[in-house]
């Protein structure tokens, strides 16, 4: 059984505790009792930090094609090695660029 701990947001009263993620494993995140207060919260350094809705987003650097999911256009975004995908804010997909067409969504993006 995890240990809890007090919830960190202010106003809520609840109880977190530590989860690890089943899609990544190895990173870990907080749920808390009181969900109707807020959603997930991130871990810091083994301590429950931001929830995930209060990080700061990356800042698109242009529009890209339309998600094939919701028609809406995408965003240009840059990895860390400086390559360029396309990300929807909506849907959440992510896809590199078209190897013959630089503006046309190719493979989805996964993380090199």
């Amino acid at each position: 059984v995890a240990e809890t701990e007090q919830c960190p947001v202010d106003d809520c009263g609840g109880q977190v505790k530590r989860l690890e993620s089943t899609k990544k494993p190895g990173s870990f995140f907080w749920a808390c009792s009181n969900r109707d207060k807020h959603g997930l919260l991130q871990d810091d350094e083994g301590h429950p930090g931001l929830p995930f809705a209060d990080r700061p987003q990356a800042e698109s650097q242009g529009t890209g094609p339309q998600c094939p999911k919701c028609k809406q256009a995408t965003g240009q975004f840059t990895t860390s090695t400086s390559k360029i995908y396309f990300r929807c804010q909506k849907c959440s997909g992510a896809w590199w660029p078209d190897k013959e067409n630089a503006q046309a969504l190719g493979t989805k993006w996964k993380k090199q």
